[in-house]
């Protein structure tokens, strides 16, 4: 018989791997229990609780997320603080569990994007970070079902779309 340790690092990063396919439904403790190859035992020793699992991936995420904004600002200096679209886009395509939750409009996690968001555009209201969220996260869930490549559009494009609509919602 074997054993291993499995560290709630590694239970972690499994965990958000899920979270990433399909936001946290996929955290179920017995879905991560087979990700992870080994049984529920580990995942309650090191998180107490599916809700617990549940805070500590949404944490991770969310930290991966501003730490994505603030790379994008900084790659894009001479981008305009005043329009956070590019910045959002690109911070939030590195999670498709945080633009799941978005689409299925948990309320928890959009008001944590907001909060988050707003620290690096606090000139525009939380109302326009919600509009704004919340588009780029339809747009990014639309783009990755492919329809619309047949009409060969650029993210330029959309970008351009987007930010016409945006403007006529202010």
């Amino acid at each position: 018989m074997r054993t291993v340790e499995y560290s709630a690092q590694l239970i972690l990063d499994r965990s958000v791997k899920l979270f990433n396919k399909g936001g946290l439904i996929n955290l179920k403790v017995r879905t991560v229990a087979k990700a992870c190859d080994c049984s529920i035992i580990p995942i309650y020793s090191n998180y107490e609780s599916q809700q617990g699992l549940s805070k500590a991936v949404l944490r991770n995420v969310f930290s991966i997320f501003e730490k994505s904004l603030v790379d994008s600002l900084k790659s894009h200096k001479n981008a305009s603080l005043h329009d956070p679209y590019l910045h959002l886009y690109s911070a939030l395509t590195c999670s498709r569990g945080l633009i799941k939750e978005v689409i299925n409009n948990n309320k928890n996690v959009i008001d944590k994007l907001v909060r988050v968001t707003y620290k690096y555009f606090p000139n525009i209201t939380i109302l326009q970070l919600r509009e704004y969220i919340f588009l780029i996260c339809l747009t990014i869930n639309i783009k990755s079902t492919k329809v619309f490549d047949g009409f060969n559009l650029s993210d330029l494009a959309i970008s351009k779309i987007n930010k016409g609509f945006l403007k006529k919602l202010k």
